[in-house]
Protein backbone atom coordinates (compact mmCIF):
# COMPACT_ATOMS: atom_id res chain seq x y z
CA UNK A 1 0.00 0.00 0.00
CA UNK A 2 1.06 3.62 -0.84
CA UNK A 3 2.17 5.73 1.97
CA UNK A 4 -0.27 8.50 0.78
CA UNK A 5 -2.77 5.52 1.33
CA UNK A 6 -1.57 4.80 4.87
CA UNK A 7 -1.72 8.61 5.86
CA UNK A 8 -5.32 8.80 4.53
CA UNK A 9 -6.36 6.07 6.64
CA UNK A 10 -4.69 7.23 9.90
CA UNK A 11 -6.17 10.76 8.95
CA UNK A 12 -9.49 9.22 8.78
CA UNK A 13 -9.15 6.85 12.00
CA UNK A 14 -7.98 9.71 13.94
CA UNK A 15 -10.86 11.91 13.17
CA UNK A 16 -12.97 8.75 14.03
CA UNK A 17 -11.23 8.43 17.32
CA UNK A 18 -11.12 12.37 18.18
CA UNK A 19 -14.66 12.38 18.19
CA UNK A 20 -15.44 9.37 19.41
CA UNK A 21 -13.49 10.64 22.74
CA UNK A 22 -15.42 13.70 22.51
CA UNK A 23 -18.56 11.50 23.56
CA UNK A 24 -19.83 11.61 19.91
CA UNK A 25 -22.03 8.97 18.52
CA UNK A 26 -21.11 8.35 15.17
CA UNK A 27 -23.04 6.72 12.35
CA UNK A 28 -21.58 4.86 9.33
CA UNK A 29 -23.38 6.32 6.21
CA UNK A 30 -23.47 10.03 7.56
CA UNK A 31 -18.99 9.48 8.03
CA UNK A 32 -19.04 7.83 4.90
CA UNK A 33 -20.81 11.09 3.51
CA UNK A 34 -18.34 13.31 5.50
CA UNK A 35 -15.27 12.02 4.91
CA UNK A 36 -15.63 10.73 0.94
CA UNK A 37 -15.38 7.45 1.53
CA UNK A 38 -17.73 3.90 0.87
CA UNK A 39 -19.73 2.83 3.92
CA UNK A 40 -17.73 -0.55 3.30
CA UNK A 41 -14.47 1.51 4.32
CA UNK A 42 -16.27 2.87 7.47
CA UNK A 43 -17.32 -0.31 8.67
CA UNK A 44 -14.15 -1.86 7.66
CA UNK A 45 -12.37 1.07 9.96
CA UNK A 46 -14.86 -0.26 12.78
CA UNK A 47 -14.37 -3.69 12.76
CA UNK A 48 -10.95 -4.36 11.46
CA UNK A 49 -9.22 -1.33 12.74
CA UNK A 50 -10.33 0.18 15.80
CA UNK A 51 -11.83 -3.65 17.36
CA UNK A 52 -9.17 -3.21 20.31
CA UNK A 53 -11.23 -0.23 21.26
CA UNK A 54 -13.78 0.32 23.77
CA UNK A 55 -16.46 0.86 20.87
CA UNK A 56 -20.41 0.17 21.02
CA UNK A 57 -22.72 -0.63 18.42
CA UNK A 58 -25.88 -0.80 18.19
CA UNK A 59 -26.22 -2.62 15.42
CA UNK A 60 -27.61 -0.29 12.93
CA UNK A 61 -24.59 1.49 11.88
CA UNK A 62 -24.48 3.95 15.26
CA UNK A 63 -20.77 3.60 17.43
CA UNK A 64 -19.53 4.88 20.36
CA UNK A 65 -17.02 5.11 23.51
CA UNK A 66 -18.10 2.61 25.90
CA UNK A 67 -19.53 4.59 29.11
CA UNK A 68 -16.69 6.83 30.60
CA UNK A 69 -14.47 5.92 28.38
CA UNK A 70 -11.89 8.54 26.84
CA UNK A 71 -8.19 9.07 25.47
CA UNK A 72 -7.90 12.42 26.84
CA UNK A 73 -5.45 12.87 29.64
CA UNK A 74 -2.93 9.58 29.03
CA UNK A 75 0.53 9.52 28.45
CA UNK A 76 -0.15 8.69 25.41
CA UNK A 77 -1.40 10.90 22.27
CA UNK A 78 -4.84 9.57 20.44
CA UNK A 79 -2.31 9.09 17.61
CA UNK A 80 0.42 7.39 19.35
CA UNK A 81 -2.29 4.62 20.62
CA UNK A 82 -3.69 4.28 17.33
CA UNK A 83 -0.37 3.47 15.72
CA UNK A 84 0.23 1.18 18.47
CA UNK A 85 -2.65 -0.64 18.24
CA UNK A 86 -2.14 -0.84 14.04
CA UNK A 87 1.26 -2.04 15.06
CA UNK A 88 -0.12 -5.32 16.36
CA UNK A 89 -1.76 -6.93 13.49
CA UNK A 90 1.84 -8.25 12.14
CA UNK A 91 2.47 -10.57 15.33
CA UNK A 92 -0.81 -12.20 14.73
CA UNK A 93 1.94 -14.56 13.05
CA UNK A 94 3.01 -15.72 16.66
CA UNK A 95 0.97 -16.23 19.40
CA UNK A 96 3.78 -15.62 22.14
CA UNK A 97 4.02 -12.20 20.99
CA UNK A 98 0.49 -11.55 20.12
CA UNK A 99 -0.48 -12.15 23.48
CA UNK A 100 1.69 -9.46 25.00
CA UNK A 101 1.21 -7.12 22.36
CA UNK A 102 -2.78 -7.69 23.56
CA UNK A 103 -1.93 -7.26 27.31
CA UNK A 104 0.42 -4.10 26.80
CA UNK A 105 -2.49 -2.58 24.89
CA UNK A 106 -5.13 -3.57 27.43
CA UNK A 107 -2.98 -1.92 30.22
CA UNK A 108 -2.40 1.43 27.81
CA UNK A 109 -6.53 1.86 26.99
CA UNK A 110 -8.02 0.86 30.34
CA UNK A 111 -4.97 2.56 32.87
CA UNK A 112 -6.38 6.04 32.29
CA UNK A 113 -10.03 5.25 32.14
CA UNK A 114 -12.62 8.79 32.95
CA UNK A 115 -15.73 8.19 34.75
CA UNK A 116 -17.63 11.11 33.61
CA UNK A 117 -18.90 13.34 36.82
CA UNK A 118 -21.39 14.57 34.75
CA UNK A 119 -24.69 12.83 33.87
CA UNK A 120 -26.97 14.30 31.01
CA UNK A 121 -29.88 12.15 30.75
CA UNK A 122 -30.80 12.43 26.75
CA UNK A 123 -34.11 12.63 25.11
CA UNK A 124 -34.47 9.13 23.39
CA UNK A 125 -34.40 9.35 19.81
CA UNK A 126 -37.38 7.75 17.69
CA UNK A 127 -35.70 4.92 14.97
CA UNK A 128 -34.99 6.11 11.72
CA UNK A 129 -33.23 4.58 8.80
CA UNK A 130 -30.64 6.91 7.08
CA UNK A 131 -30.06 4.88 4.74
CA UNK A 132 -34.21 3.99 3.36
CA UNK A 133 -34.98 5.26 0.09
CA UNK A 134 -37.93 7.42 1.61
CA UNK A 135 -34.88 9.39 3.46
CA UNK A 136 -33.01 9.56 0.56
CA UNK A 137 -35.74 11.12 -1.72
CA UNK A 138 -36.60 13.80 1.26
CA UNK A 139 -33.15 15.16 1.91
CA UNK A 140 -32.54 15.36 -1.86
CA UNK A 141 -35.68 17.62 -1.89
CA UNK A 142 -34.03 19.55 0.64
CA UNK A 143 -30.98 20.17 -0.47
CA UNK A 144 -32.13 21.05 -3.93
CA UNK A 145 -35.54 22.87 -2.84
CA UNK A 146 -37.52 20.98 -4.75
CA UNK A 147 -40.91 20.47 -4.32
CA UNK A 148 -42.45 16.89 -3.60
CA UNK A 149 -45.36 15.07 -3.66
CA UNK A 150 -46.22 12.94 0.00
CA UNK A 151 -48.54 10.56 0.31
CA UNK A 152 -50.16 11.18 3.69
CA UNK A 153 -52.38 9.23 6.16
CA UNK A 154 -54.31 7.93 3.25
CA UNK A 155 -54.02 11.21 1.33
CA UNK A 156 -51.73 13.06 -1.89
CA UNK A 157 -50.56 16.43 -0.75
CA UNK A 158 -47.46 18.58 -2.44
CA UNK A 159 -45.16 20.81 -0.16
CA UNK A 160 -41.98 22.64 -0.27
CA UNK A 161 -39.92 20.41 2.34
CA UNK A 162 -37.63 22.24 4.86
CA UNK A 163 -36.01 20.43 7.51
CA UNK A 164 -36.52 16.51 8.81
CA UNK A 165 -36.75 17.75 12.89
CA UNK A 166 -37.35 15.80 15.81
CA UNK A 167 -39.47 17.39 18.98
CA UNK A 168 -39.63 15.37 21.83
CA UNK A 169 -38.01 12.46 20.24
CA UNK A 170 -40.40 12.23 17.14
CA UNK A 171 -39.30 12.93 13.93
CA UNK A 172 -41.71 15.07 11.70
CA UNK A 173 -40.58 16.88 7.90
CA UNK A 174 -41.13 20.61 8.24
CA UNK A 175 -42.78 22.02 5.13
CA UNK A 176 -45.04 24.48 3.40
CA UNK A 177 -47.99 23.00 1.77
CA UNK A 178 -48.33 24.33 -1.19
CA UNK A 179 -52.20 24.93 -1.74
CA UNK A 180 -52.85 26.33 1.41
CA UNK A 181 -49.33 27.98 1.94
CA UNK A 182 -49.07 27.15 5.83
CA UNK A 183 -46.12 25.93 7.37
CA UNK A 184 -46.47 22.96 9.59
CA UNK A 185 -45.13 19.38 10.36
CA UNK A 186 -46.00 16.20 8.68
CA UNK A 187 -45.34 12.82 11.17
CA UNK A 188 -42.81 11.31 9.20
CA UNK A 189 -44.14 8.15 10.35
CA UNK A 190 -46.78 9.02 8.43
CA UNK A 191 -45.47 9.57 5.32
CA UNK A 192 -45.77 6.38 2.85
CA UNK A 193 -44.26 7.89 -0.48
CA UNK A 194 -42.00 10.61 -1.56
CA UNK A 195 -42.11 11.20 -5.49
CA UNK A 196 -39.79 14.29 -6.58
CA UNK A 197 -41.49 16.78 -9.16
CA UNK A 198 -39.44 19.21 -12.26
CA UNK A 199 -40.71 22.24 -9.77
CA UNK A 200 -38.18 24.16 -7.63
CA UNK A 201 -38.85 26.46 -4.99
CA UNK A 202 -37.25 29.75 -3.54
CA UNK A 203 -36.78 29.83 0.58
CA UNK A 204 -34.74 31.90 2.91
CA UNK A 205 -32.72 29.38 4.84
CA UNK A 206 -31.62 31.20 7.41
CA UNK A 207 -35.46 32.29 8.06
CA UNK A 208 -36.14 28.70 8.58
CA UNK A 209 -33.43 28.05 10.90
CA UNK A 210 -34.78 30.85 13.14
CA UNK A 211 -38.10 29.82 13.33
CA UNK A 212 -36.92 26.58 13.83
CA UNK A 213 -34.79 27.90 16.99
CA UNK A 214 -38.09 29.41 18.35
CA UNK A 215 -40.49 26.34 18.01
CA UNK A 216 -40.24 24.32 20.84
CA UNK A 217 -43.51 21.90 19.41
CA UNK A 218 -44.36 20.21 16.27
CA UNK A 219 -47.52 22.10 16.95
CA UNK A 220 -47.26 25.87 15.33
CA UNK A 221 -48.75 28.38 12.69
CA UNK A 222 -46.67 30.00 10.66
CA UNK A 223 -46.68 34.12 11.78
CA UNK A 224 -48.89 33.14 14.35
CA UNK A 225 -46.23 34.45 16.92
CA UNK A 226 -47.52 35.85 20.55
CA UNK A 227 -46.52 36.66 24.24
CA UNK A 228 -47.66 34.62 27.26
CA UNK A 229 -47.30 35.75 30.57
CA UNK A 230 -47.63 33.99 33.92
CA UNK A 231 -46.70 34.90 37.53
CA UNK A 232 -43.94 31.98 38.86
CA UNK A 233 -44.49 32.01 42.82
CA UNK A 234 -41.59 32.36 44.95
CA UNK A 235 -41.72 28.53 45.64
CA UNK A 236 -40.23 27.90 42.01
CA UNK A 237 -38.94 31.48 40.93
CA UNK A 238 -35.42 29.78 41.76
CA UNK A 239 -35.47 27.45 39.46
CA UNK A 240 -36.57 30.03 36.30
CA UNK A 241 -33.64 32.06 37.49
CA UNK A 242 -31.25 29.11 36.92
CA UNK A 243 -32.73 27.74 33.51
CA UNK A 244 -34.61 29.34 30.42
CA UNK A 245 -37.42 26.68 29.69
CA UNK A 246 -37.77 28.41 26.71
CA UNK A 247 -35.46 30.21 24.30
CA UNK A 248 -37.76 33.42 24.19
CA UNK A 249 -38.03 33.55 27.85
CA UNK A 250 -37.99 36.63 29.96
CA UNK A 251 -37.96 37.48 33.19
CA UNK A 252 -39.69 41.40 33.33
CA UNK A 253 -40.32 41.72 37.36
CA UNK A 254 -39.35 40.12 40.29
CA UNK A 255 -41.89 40.88 43.08
CA UNK A 256 -41.37 42.20 46.42
CA UNK A 257 -42.72 38.59 47.37
CA UNK A 258 -40.06 36.94 45.21
CA UNK A 259 -42.28 35.85 42.49
CA UNK A 260 -41.43 36.23 39.22
CA UNK A 261 -43.52 37.83 35.96
CA UNK A 262 -41.83 35.96 33.04
CA UNK A 263 -42.87 36.40 29.32
CA UNK A 264 -42.94 33.94 26.63
CA UNK A 265 -42.93 34.59 22.84
CA UNK A 266 -44.69 31.35 21.42
CA UNK A 267 -46.08 30.32 18.45
CA UNK A 268 -48.51 27.90 19.48
CA UNK A 269 -50.38 27.19 22.83
CA UNK A 270 -48.66 23.64 22.75
CA UNK A 271 -45.57 25.62 22.53
CA UNK A 272 -46.17 26.65 27.12
CA UNK A 273 -48.85 23.94 27.74
CA UNK A 274 -46.92 21.15 29.65
CA UNK A 275 -44.72 23.80 31.03
CA UNK A 276 -47.53 25.28 32.64
CA UNK A 277 -48.88 22.12 33.54
CA UNK A 278 -46.02 20.87 34.97
CA UNK A 279 -45.14 23.67 37.83
CA UNK A 280 -49.25 23.90 39.17
CA UNK A 281 -50.47 25.16 41.20
CA UNK A 282 -47.04 27.50 41.88
CA UNK A 283 -47.69 29.23 38.35
CA UNK A 284 -50.55 31.57 36.84
CA UNK A 285 -51.58 32.47 33.79
CA UNK A 286 -51.51 36.54 32.87
CA UNK A 287 -51.80 36.70 29.76
CA UNK A 288 -54.03 36.05 27.23
CA UNK A 289 -56.65 36.00 28.83
CA UNK A 290 -57.73 33.35 26.42
CA UNK A 291 -55.25 31.22 27.30
CA UNK A 292 -56.16 31.39 31.26
CA UNK A 293 -59.55 30.50 30.53
CA UNK A 294 -58.47 27.54 28.45
CA UNK A 295 -56.40 26.26 30.94
CA UNK A 296 -59.31 26.66 33.75
CA UNK A 297 -61.76 24.69 31.35
CA UNK A 298 -59.43 22.52 31.03
CA UNK A 299 -58.75 21.80 35.27
CA UNK A 300 -62.32 22.18 35.56
CA UNK A 301 -63.00 19.26 33.32
CA UNK A 302 -60.73 16.79 35.02
CA UNK A 303 -61.57 17.42 38.13
CA UNK A 304 -65.11 16.72 37.33
CA UNK A 305 -63.91 13.20 35.18
CA UNK A 306 -62.33 12.46 38.59
CA UNK A 307 -65.32 13.02 40.92
CA UNK A 308 -67.33 10.45 38.35
CA UNK A 309 -67.69 6.74 39.96
CA UNK A 310 -64.77 4.89 38.53
CA UNK A 311 -65.86 1.68 36.00
CA UNK A 312 -64.01 -1.20 37.93
CA UNK A 313 -61.00 -2.25 36.29
CA UNK A 314 -58.81 -5.60 36.77
CA UNK A 315 -55.82 -3.69 38.83
CA UNK A 316 -58.98 -2.45 41.36
CA UNK A 317 -59.06 -6.06 42.43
Amino acid sequence: MAKQDYDKILTRLMEILTRLSNGERLNVAELAEELGVTKRTIQKDFNQRLYRFPIITDGRGNYWFDEGYSLKERNLTTEELLVLTLSLDPLESSEHLAKIGEKLLKKLLASRRIENPLYIKSEPLQDIDLDAPLIHRLRSAIEENRTIRIFYSEREVMVEPYKIVSFDGIWYLYARECTTRRLKTWLLANIKEVELTPEYFNIDKKRIEAMLERTHTAWFEDGGDFDVVVRVMPEIAHYFKLKEFLDSQEILNEETDGSLIVKFDVTSDEDVDNLIKAWLPHIEILEPERLREKLTRELHDYLDMISRPRTRHAFDR
